[in-house]
């Protein structure tokens, strides 16, 4: 031990009794704090009993005890360090005293078999990683005085059922209560609650969440994984949801937004399978990367009027999507926003969209037809590569680009009509669109590149224009319908 002044604090620990009792004093110097690590490792006491007078804690000082079952701390202690009870796998339950104002970091990292522990009324903050993996800890009650809960606080307690949140507690950190899986209940009361990164991810028991109003965003990964979340309400104060909030919450049939809502991330709800239908809220401005993708059941989204954009892969694989209105606000159509939507046989495509990113509409097996409208100026590749139902489609005089594969492997596509601003017929651009008997080329177009129309095998007659000076290679590859042909002198 040391002295300092008229007080003295134990250090060390060398005797061989199981069961320890601190003394309040040492000689006539009472003891006023135990040094970090006094206890750390040692695998003999089962119960030590600290005497009243103690203020002081130290870090890790009784980390992986692997016999303790009993520790009494005495109303006399203030602080207790980070790490005190670190893996202490036999410790059952403990009573915090009241004078404690915070549990620091890792305090009961992996007490496996904590099952009860009383928080003070004094308590202002839940350190990180205080309970984490605290896997047999069924039930805490986190006192009104409580501000902030810290990241991965309650992480990976598989044995709580649920949470209240009281109307103090002002922020609750990223991944405080992931993994908690079997966490039923999840209650807010709090009106102004910061919710981090992760805070409920893989949650997979819980059914519901309210998110309160006074709650200003949703932080990224908050409720993914949530496997048994099945309605969510978002109340009227959050402004944002933060990427993948909601990813991979298989059994999410609803979802209320409020109309503070002015923010919704990337990939927010991606791989929510039950999801059926949905009305993104007013406020957005555009729909984020992935934000729906793999959203197998969707049948319909309203997607509301300011929407400028939809993002690259924004409805990806949602494959029983079946039409869908897209606001006259947007602008542009991300690459892939549409890909492999297989039961979509309608989409009306507004005047205020000016573009249409690679490979937006591939594998739209079930559209039938569509109308670009006269703004649009560049169609990216592979857009409606595989639309087989495609049979009709009007290019407007506006497209001066048509990408790569295009139209490949549109085989009901029986005629296309290229505008005179086209300079060029891009790579496979018509590749493998076995239907199509007529091609009106323009001559403003200069270069036909290779296999643009490869394997065209209903085309009957082709006339390439003054104008072109170039055809690539195997351009017209496998078009063994075609008997008569016509090649301009610049060629």
């Amino acid at each position: 031990y040391t002295v300092s002044g008229d007080s003295v604090t134990i250090t060390s620990y060398s005797g061989s009794e199981r069961d320890v009792i601190v003394p309040a004093a040492i000689g006539t110097l009472p003891v006023a704090a135990l040094a970090p690590s006094v206890f750390s490792g040692n695998r003999r006491i089962k119960s030590v009993t600290i005497s009243n007078g103690v203020k002081s804690i130290g870090t890790e000082i009784f980390s992986n005890c692997a016999e303790l079952t009993e520790v009494v701390l005495p109303s006399s202690v203030i602080s207790i360090g980070n790490q005190a009870f670190m893996g202490c796998t036999k410790l059952a339950g403990i009573t915090i005293p009241t004078g404690v104002t915070s549990i620091g970091y890792g305090t009961f990292y992996g007490c496996t078999a904590l099952a009860a522990v009383q928080l003070p009324d004094s308590l202002t903050a839940i350190g990180g990683s205080s309970f984490y993996s605290c896997t047999r800890l069924t039930s805490v009650l986190i006192p009104d005085s409580t501000q902030t809960i810290g990241e991965n606080a309650f992480a990976y307690c598989i044995g709580l059922t649920s949470i209240t949140i009281p109307p103090s507690v002002v922020s609750i950190g990223n991944q405080a209560f992931s993994g908690a899986s079997g966490l039923l209940e999840i209650r807010i009361t709090t009106s102004a609650v910061f919710i981090g990164d992760g805070s409920f991810s893989n949650c997979a028991s819980l059914a519901s969440v309210t998110i309160p109003k006074g709650a200003a965003s949703i932080g990224r990964y908050a409720f993914a994984g949530c496997s048994g979340l099945t309605s969510v309400v978002i109340s009227g104060s959050v402004g944002s949801i933060g990427d993948n909030a909601f990813n991979r919450c298989t059994s999410l049939t609803g979802i209320t937004f409020s109309d503070s809502v002015e923010f919704i991330g990337e990939s927010a709800f991606s791989a929510c399978t039950a999801l059926t239908n949905i009305s993104l809220p007013p406020g957005i401005s555009s729909l984020g990367r992935n934000v729906l993708q793999g959203c197998t059941g969707l049948v319909s989204v309203s997607i509301p009027d300011g929407v400028a954009s939809i993002g690259d892969d924004a409805f990806t694989d949602c494959s029983k999507l079946a039409d869908i209105t897209i606001p006259g606000s947007v602008t542009s159509i991300g690459n892939r926003a549409f890909w492999n939507c297989t039961g979509l046989t309608g989409i009306t495509i507004p005047s205020s969209v000016i573009s249409i990113g690679n490979e937006a509409f591939w594998n739209c097996a079930g559209l039938t037809g569509i109308i670009l409208p006269e703004n649009v100026t560049s169609i990216g590749e592979r857009a409606f590569l595989q639309c087989s139902s495609l049979n009709a489609i009007i290019i407007p005089d506006s497209v001066t680009s048509i990408g790569a594969w295009a139209f490949a492997s549109c085989n009901s596509l029986a005629r296309i009509t290229l505008p005179d601003g086209v300079t060029s017929i891009a790579q496979a651009a018509f590749s493998g669109c076995s239907s199509l008997v007529s091609v009106s080329i323009p001559g403003s177009v200069s270069t036909i590149e290779e296999n643009a129309f490869t394997w065209c095998t209903g085309l009957s007659g082709i006339s390439i224009p003054e104008g072109v000076t170039s055809i690539g290679a195997w351009a017209f590859s496998g078009c063994t319908g075609l008997a008569s042909v016509s090649i301009a002198d610049t060629v």
